[in-house]
């Protein structure tokens, strides 16, 4: 019996695997183009919002948008009843260095589950800009 691969974002021709400082890089590269300063990516940015990025996402060039995933953890306040845990949401970067999230934020439980989900929206075209 055959089992067939499942198909994954890059074996489309038009993405490709991108890394973090890549991402990055693209962002402070593009808002300076806009004459603005990005703070997305700051230390500070990421301390205040317990944000985690991860090492890689997808460069899809004809329209030069790049996705990746970040997690977070909603700050603990008065009432909360339990820990807070990390969450995970899907990012969309435009071309301009504007960064949108794809999707509820931290919608996904984990790193895994949100990059299965962006395979899955990537492949069947659920991102109208992709």
């Amino acid at each position: 019996m055959k089992v067939e691969q499942q198909e994954t974002v890059t074996d489309r021709e038009n993405f490709s695997i991108i890394s973090m400082d890549d991402i990055q890089r693209l962002y402070h590269e593009r808002c300076a183009i806009e004459g603005r300063k990005g703070y997305w990516f700051t230390p500070d940015t990421l301390a205040f919002f317990d944000s985690k990025l991860s090492s890689y996402g997808y460069l899809c060039p004809h329209k030069a948008y790049v996705y990746f995933v970040s997690s977070e953890k909603r700050p603990e306040g008065p009432g909360e009843l339990e820990p807070t845990k990390r969450l995970y949401t899907i990012r969309k970067m435009s071309t301009t260095g504007t960064i949108y999230n794809l999707g509820e934020s931290m919608r996904y439980k984990s790193e895994k589950s949100a990059f299965n989900a962006l395979t899955k929206l990537l492949l069947v075209g659920g991102d109208s800009d992709a």
